[in-house]
């Protein structure tokens, strides 16, 4: 069953000549159970693209749909609905309240959604346990490891049972050893849950369990990383993506690719002091 699907969306942030296209023309279809990794440096649009997923922002152009509904036509409150029950959240800062304890903090989406008391804190105590964290949940977020933070995350992403898990960098604050563990945990979701999970990391250790990895760069999306031809600047040695480059110069046979009119004019005002450079990094 499909239960995530976009369709040519596009997010473009401000106008004119100013407008950046943070997210372009991304389809993309997962299907219950599916743990889908998206990889791609930093200014990719990763964050942009699980936020139009989560129904944070709305796409400039294109359609998301959850379970085949689009989001479109949805006002605020049937979208916090939306989020509510049908998407978990885990955040690369885990976003703990450091005035509740570990139950509380997990329980706290089902008591906005209406769970009583009683059974909202006796299914956050089951998650916990399953998480490895029964003995840890009358801690405060400041008694808790990083590792320990985000495995009460974790627990509260599911507590409402949704279908759709959104990962945000979930091992970016965290150690090795904890990293591996929160990763492990992540999958067994999917796996033992049958939940669909979308995560956006630069931690590679996630790509072998993963069932699908896709690169992002410049707003694109692409089944492999070598899907995207890049060349280096010649001026500041940046590696970018040719279709992308502000501009290019033919020299000697050679096309030379630029990241930037900063980086080409400075190069036609004197081409020869970055050519041998460029001669020494390609072997010419």
């Amino acid at each position: 069953m499909t239960v995530l699907q976009l369709d040519h969306v596009t997010k473009t942030f401000g106008q004119g000549r100013t407008a950046v296209r943070a997210v372009d023309d991304i389809s993309l279809s997962v299907e219950t159970g599916e743990l889908i990794v998206i990889m791609g440096p930093s200014g990719s649009g990763k964050t942009t693209l699980l936020q139009l997923i989560g129904a944070l922002l709305s796409p400039t152009r294109g359609e998301i749909r959850i379970h085949d509904r689009p989001l479109a036509g949805l006002g605020h409150t049937e979208l916090a609905r939306l989020r509510l029950h049908e998407i978990g959240f885990v955040f690369q800062s885990f976003n703990l309240l450091g005035a509740l304890n570990a139950v509380d903090n997990v329980a706290l989406p089902a008591a906005l959604a209406g769970v009583s008391g009683r059974a909202r804190r006796n299914r956050a105590t089951t998650l916990l346990d399953r998480l490895g964290m029964a003995h840890r949940g009358a801690h405060r977020p400041e008694a808790l490891s990083g590792g320990e933070k985000q495995r009460v995350a974790i627990a509260r992403a599911l507590i409402n049972n949704p279908p759709l898990v959104l990962a945000d960098e979930p091992t970016a604050n965290l150690d090795s050893a904890s990293g591996y563990q929160v990763l492990h945990l992540l999958q067994q979701v999917a796996v033992d849950e049958h939940k669909t999970i979308v995560m956006v990391t630069h931690d590679h250790r996630i790509t072998p369990v993963a069932d699908r990895l896709l690169w992002l760069a410049d707003g694109q999306l692409r089944d492999r990383e070598s899907d995207f031809a890049t060349a280096a600047d010649p001026v500041c040695g940046m590696e970018i993506i040719i279709e992308r480059a502000a501009g290019q110069r033919e020299i000697g046979g050679t096309t030379l690719y630029f990241c930037s009119q900063v980086c080409l004019d400075k190069f036609d005002a004197n081409p020869d002091r970055y050519l041998p450079a460029t001669r020494d990094r390609h072997g010419r």
